[in-house]
C-alpha cells in the first residue's frame, strides 16, 4: 500500500452487476409464404455476386447464402435468414441457419432419392458439379 493510497487498487464497495442478456433473434425455418421478399442487397456490401437458396425436401425456402466480391478481389459469404425478435418483430437478417444446418440441394435429393449422390464443399462447387454430372444429385 502506498503512503497516501493514491496508487492502491480500487476495491468495489458492492458486488459487480451481472449483465442482462439481450433477447436473441430466432430463425424461422421454413420461411412463411407471407414473408416479405429477401433484401436484394446488403447495406454495406451491395448486391451479391451469387445467391444460393436452401430448401427443404418439399421445396420450401429455409434460408439463403449470398456471396459478395470486393473491389480488391476478396470474397465474403453471408447467410441470410428470416428471423423473429421479441422487440423488432420478424424480418430478414444476415444470420446463419441453426444447427444442424440443412443440406444444400435437399430439395433435388427428395425429387430423385435413388440417384447417386455427390457431396462437395460449397454451393458454387455443388452447382458446377451438378451441371457436369446431370445423372447425379450434388449437395
Amino acid at each position: 500500500m502506498s503512503k497516501d493510497g493514491m496508487f492502491d487498487p480500487v476495491r468495489p464497495s458492492a458486488p459487480a452487476a451481472r449483465p442482462i442478456p439481450l433477447p436473441q433473434w430466432r430463425v424461422i425455418s421454413p420461411i412463411p409464404e407471407n414473408a416479405p421478399a429477401p433484401p436484394a442487397a446488403h447495406p454495406k456490401l451491395g448486391s451479391p455476386a451469387m445467391r444460393w437458396e436452401y430448401r427443404d425436401a418439399s421445396g420450401c425456402l429455409l434460408g439463403i447464402v449470398d456471396r459478395y466480391h470486393g473491389e480488391d478481389g476478396t470474397k465474403e459469404v453471408r447467410p441470410l435468414a428470416y428471423a423473429e425478435h421479441q422487440k423488432w418483430g420478424r424480418q430478414w437478417r444476415w444470420l446463419g441457419l441453426p444447427r444442424p444446418r440443412p443440406l444444400y440441394g435437399l430439395d433435388r435429393l427428395a425429387v430423385r432419392p435413388a440417384a447417386p449422390v455427390v457431396v462437395v464443399e460449397g454451393e458454387k462447387s455443388a452447382d458446377a458439379a451438378a451441371s457436369l454430372l446431370p445423372e447425379h444429385v450434388v449437395s
